[in-house]
């Protein structure tokens, strides 16, 4: 199944919430003669410990007998995550994929088995087994402490 991509329900998150200075935001992507999706952008900062963005949406649907997801997305060289939460609080365990990009148009498989439990930016040991019937946020974030500018172009996610 293809997820519709709405900018307006991206929610922005970053380090300013524990004091950091990065920035981002989740806009319609304009690049390119096909202009589809969205764009990830900002940039990190190191300033008062900081150094991740994030942008997540609610899907309410859930992801019941789905095996992964699959994105269609271009990059800038960094690597990014691929979230999945099953509840808003910020302080609950995400479910992330890390993949690579670059400057070319990607199409990134990423089955369920790639998908850690974190917390924090730390592996969560006892978390259970990743359950995408209760998964309703999908986000990505740039957490690799590189300060400077970045985008993501996000052309599709698709359910697999």
């Amino acid at each position: 199944m293809l997820l519709e991509l709405v900018p307006e329900r991206w929610q922005v998150i970053n380090d300013g919430v524990m004091g950091g200075r990065s920035g981002s935001e989740v806009i319609a992507n304009q690049a390119g003669p096909a202009t589809r999706g969205l764009l990830f952008r900002g940039h990190i900062s190191l300033e008062n410990n900081g150094g991740f963005a994030s942008a997540r949406c609610r899907f309410a649907q859930g992801f019941a007998g789905i095996s992964g997801f699959r994105l269609a997305v271009r990059g800038d060289g960094r690597s990014y995550q691929f979230r999945l939460r099953a509840d808003e609080h910020f302080s609950s365990i995400a479910w992330q994929a890390v993949f690579p990009t670059d400057s070319s148009q990607q199409v990134i498989d990423l089955p369920l088995t790639a998908f850690e439990p974190v917390f924090r930016g730390r592996k969560v040991e006892d978390a259970g087994e990743l359950k995408p019937s209760e998964m309703y946020l999908l986000g990505f974030m740039l957490a690799d402490r590189q300060p400077g500018p970045f985008a993501l172009e996000v052309h599709s996610i698709e359910t697999r």
